[in-house]
């Protein structure tokens, strides 16, 4: 989908906002079958089956074999609505993955309710959830899902640390500066504790925008040197990394006033803008990037 189709989609639909993302996840919390229920199915076949056994009178024998056959139906029914369900989860995923955000986020806000029985599939629609507002510039509705997530799912390790860096990414992004410091201190142990993976390229995502934000460039410039293997679990998202490092050096450019510095700072800035744009379009990057970026490629 191209930038024109997105806007153009955009103009058709209002992003949630905070308050009804809290709302959407307070009313439609994950909960789970009793382990009776489960079985139920199970329980009535074996017992209209026992009874069948034993009772040779010809009405119970077909109200009894009515019965098995419902039960039967019934579960052939509740498997076909779960792949089904399960079906419309993946087609949703490849939408937020192709970058169809509002299609994406659209079909999750109607299928997290359904999937509140699903842990697995709840847990990828909130993710969703979150990832497309932050992409299409929801920041504080997105902190909110990401608030969600950590506050009330059951999750340890390093699937609670990455959606606090993604929290605190969208802390960034709604110049929540104090906030977003907190957390990223308190994380500050993931990028040598989960060196390659992608949740330490998270962190130093998060890391760089800091930078930007707050107008540290010369912080940014000093993160240059391991850049390239701190990104590359992200795959092509590194080109939204890249993008920021070549601002921080052409503000270092701006912040520099002898020439020989600043013809090296200004073709490490190229280097860095071509690495970004090699991996994402650049009217992409455009599209997400803060202000700051903008305004330095305006």
């Amino acid at each position: 989908m191209s930038i024109e189709t997105e806007k153009k989609s955009k103009l058709e639909f209002t992003p949630p906002t905070a308050e009804q993302v809290r709302g959407l996840f307070t009313e439609n919390r994950p909960t789970q079958d009793s382990l009776w229920m489960v079985r139920l199915p199970l329980f009535i076949g074996l017992g209209a089956v026992g009874i069948l056994l034993l009772v040779d009178n010809a009405v119970i024998t077909m109200m009894l074999w009515l019965a098995f056959i419902s039960v039967f139906i019934a579960a052939m029914m509740r498997v076909r609505y779960l792949k089904q369900l399960e079906a419309q989860g993946v087609q949703v995923d490849e939408w937020a993955m192709q970058r169809r955000y509002v299609d994406a986020l659209r079909s999750a806000w109607v299928l997290l309710p359904k999937s509140r029985k699903r842990h697995g599939l709840y847990m990828r629609m909130s993710n969703v959830i979150a990832h497309c507002l932050s992409e299409l510039k929801c920041h504080e509705a997105s902190a909110e899902a990401y608030d969600f997530l950590i506050d009330h799912l059951p999750l340890e390790g390093a699937g609670v640390k990455q959606l606090r860096v993604y929290r605190a990414i969208s802390w960034l992004m709604e110049d929540r500066l104090a906030d977003a410091d907190d957390t990223l201190r308190h994380l500050r142990g993931v990028k040598s504790e989960f060196k390659g993976t992608a949740l330490a390229s998270a962190y130093t995502y998060a890391e760089l925008l800091q930078c930007v934000k707050t107008y540290h460039f010369d912080e940014g410039v000093a993160l240059s040197e391991t850049l390239l293997n701190d990104m590359r679990p992200l795959g092509i998202e590194a080109g939204y990394t890249y993008a920021m490092m070549s601002t921080c050096y052409h503000e270092m450019v701006l912040r520099t006033e002898d020439e020989k510095e600043k013809a090296r700072l200004e073709k490490e800035a190229n280097k860095w803008w071509e690495y970004a744009t090699c991996l994402i379009k650049e009217e992409h990057l455009m599209n997400r990037m803060p202000p700051e970026v903008m305004k330095q490629r305006s």
